[in-house]
């Protein structure tokens, strides 16, 4: 099994528009432990595909369409949240019971599939929220808005513990 997780920059909330920042991050704690730290200054846009002129030059309505992608940090809908935006695919996503979730390549992580064996949808056997608290105030979510979750399959027997 997998354990695999987001960090929120902010509290999670319903919207039509993204929010976030490069704050937020993917990462998996096994197999295989890795963090996918947000990469503005990675992409190109030739990231998006072959959608060139002959010369090599993309267009404005292009270069657009790519930086939405590679900014889309955070997303909370009716039905579905998730983290990263890709050209067909999520960072990391769950639906709306947190039962089921999928994970591909995000434009702006350039993560690989956080499941890993090239798995990109998932059962969730486990989740686990932390709310992350300033020792030196006191200071939470509220305040602050740092959320950090961590899911595990359905197969998996352990979970993640976090002493911040």
């Amino acid at each position: 099994g997998s354990t695999i997780g987001m960090y929120a920059s902010q509290a999670w909330r319903q919207s039509p528009t993204t929010y976030g920042d490069g704050e937020c991050f993917l990462f998996r704690v096994s197999p295989n432990p890795v963090v996918y730290k947000w990469k503005p200054g990675q992409v190109h846009p030739l990231a998006v595909g072959d959608k060139a002129d002959r010369k090599g030059n993309y267009s404005t309505q292009e270069a657009e369409h790519h930086r939405s992608l590679v900014e889309q940090f955070m997303f909370g809908r009716a039905n579905f949240l998730g983290m990263g935006g890709g050209e067909s695919c999520v960072g990391l996503g769950l639906n709306e019971d947190m039962t089921r979730g999928s994970s591909g390549r995000a434009e702006g992580f350039q993560n690989d599939p956080l499941p890993g064996d090239g798995a990109t949808e998932f059962e969730v056997g486990l989740i686990e929220v932390y709310r992350l608290v300033r020792q030196i105030d006191g200071k939470g979510v509220e305040e602050t808005g740092s959320w950090g979750i961590a899911m595990s399959d359905s197969t998996a027997t352990s979970s993640i513990s976090a002493d911040i």
